[in-house]
């Protein structure tokens, strides 16, 4: 979990085994699917054609909610404003109870940054998102997954410009 060695909670692994045996016959495996998520949770999902929120415990209310607010930040910023449409569906948002718990499931940064910063929400690609269900800066807690989804959404639209967009233009648009 360092920022030169990180796989994101969140990922699917697709993979075979192929095997070459003494008499050179090749032998392939059907493909199998891994997606990681942490260990030692009972997790669920809620789910539609665009995002998948994948809860534990007694959260399927709360996920519904962020499902709803995912849809439609989809449709107002990157339809109707960005004009956009993503292209890695569904987004898959990584719904954890605390702070503490997806702190283990971020990519590092520092341990003094984490220290000084509280963390309620990462976009870690452009297509997971990892965010806890508090209030955090306003009086939605949904909020912090249509920041968050925003900046997925303003990547996709930033994509095929010449470059990237810049930390505060990528900000501005998620505030």
């Amino acid at each position: 979990n360092s920022q030169s060695s990180y796989i994101p909670v969140g990922s699917e692994f697709v993979y075979f085994w192929e095997l070459t045996l003494s008499d050179s016959t090749t032998v392939t495996s059907e493909e199998m699917t891994f997606f990681f998520l942490p260990p030692d949770q009972d997790w669920r999902i809620a789910s539609n054609d665009i995002v998948a929120v994948y809860y534990h415990g007694d959260r399927e209310r709360t996920a519904n909610l962020y499902l709803d607010a995912a849809t439609e930040t989809y449709e107002v910023i990157g339809r109707q404003i960005l004009n956009t449409t993503l292209t890695q569906l569904p987004v898959r948002v990584i719904l954890f109870s605390n702070e503490a718990e997806m702190n283990v499931a971020r990519p590092g940064v520092s341990e003094s940054f984490d220290a000084a910063v509280t963390v309620c929400g990462t976009k870690v690609t452009n297509d997971i998102a990892l965010v806890i269900p508090v209030f955090c800066g306003g009086a939605d807690p949904t909020n912090t997954l249509r920041h968050e989804f925003t900046h997925i959404l303003t990547a996709a639209a930033g994509e095929s410009a010449p470059g990237k967009l810049r930390a505060r233009p990528n900000q501005g648009p998620a505030v």
